[in-house]
């Protein structure tokens, strides 16, 4: 089975900083390689998107609805609907996650 992978507004929203980000800092060609990294990630999800494990600081509030892979230190955070895995979230693992999943994913729902 084949699952559709899309990027949610608040996902593109997130790669486009990123992208933004890493050209300002490490360059175009680092750039290009840290988010073909990141593509070849969401690819991989058409095919197995469970395997991703549930975001501790969403499983700790009760909150199972949200899987997470980890490319590098940045945190792709999704969730499966039907034959669809809809990408939410691409942070930095550095950042305050829990406040930037309840704020984002939980205070919405």
């Amino acid at each position: 089975m084949t699952f559709e992978v899309r990027l949610t507004l608040s996902g593109r929203r997130d790669l486009e900083q990123l992208r933004s980000y890493l050209l300002d800092t490490v360059g175009a060609a680092r750039a290009r390689e840290v988010l073909i990294t990141i593509r070849d990630a969401f690819t991989t999800l058409s095919t197995f998107p469970e395997r991703g494990p549930h975001p501790k600081e969403l499983s700790d509030l009760g909150d199972f609805d949200y899987r997470q892979i980890i490319v590098d230190r940045y945190r792709i955070v999704y969730r499966i609907e039907g034959q669809r895995v809809l990408i939410f979230v691409v942070a930095d693992g550095r950042r305050d996650m829990q406040s930037l999943l309840t704020k984002r994913l939980l205070s919405s729902t």
